[in-house]
């Protein structure tokens, strides 16, 4: 299992890796033998793990405790593109329009075309990807 991950974005039908305006909005993952750390624009969140289960699709669940009021929650991977490493992170935490989110682990970088926000003196708005179809990027994940 990788350790380090960072988001992917779809743009007319490509993906991409984005370097945002606000490293506030990296939303990058780190996941070790014990914890699952979210990385959130005031620092990092370590949600400690309790434990890891393979599911019978391939996927990985891991179930962790969340910090702020200690009720526990899933993050589900499922791996969707195995030449790239393209996954799809479940948070079960997460309402349902941001329980979803695309992710490689950072090594995979290297495939990806990225997209910088450059802003040279003070932040700038950040750029819109387009909503990637889950419910038929997980058929046969789930």
């Amino acid at each position: 299992m990788p350790r380090d991950w960072v988001p992917l974005y779809l743009y007319k039908g490509k993906y991409y890796v984005y370097k945002p305006s606000e490293p506030g909005e990296l939303a990058r993952r780190i996941i070790t033998d014990s914890t699952v750390v979210y990385w959130w624009m005031d620092g990092p969140e370590v949600r400690p793990l309790q434990r890891a289960v393979k599911m019978k699709n391939g996927g990985l669940s891991l179930q962790n405790t969340l910090s702020f009021d200690m009720h526990a929650s899933n993050l589900n991977i499922y791996v969707i593109d195995p030449k790239l490493n393209i996954t799809v992170f479940e948070d079960t935490a997460m309402p349902d329009a941001y329980r979803y989110s695309l992710y490689i682990p950072k090594e995979s970088i290297k495939y990806f075309d990225l997209i910088v926000n450059y802003c040279e003196t003070q932040k700038v708005g950040e750029f819109e990807f387009d909503k990637p179809d889950f419910k038929r990027l997980l058929v046969g994940h789930k």
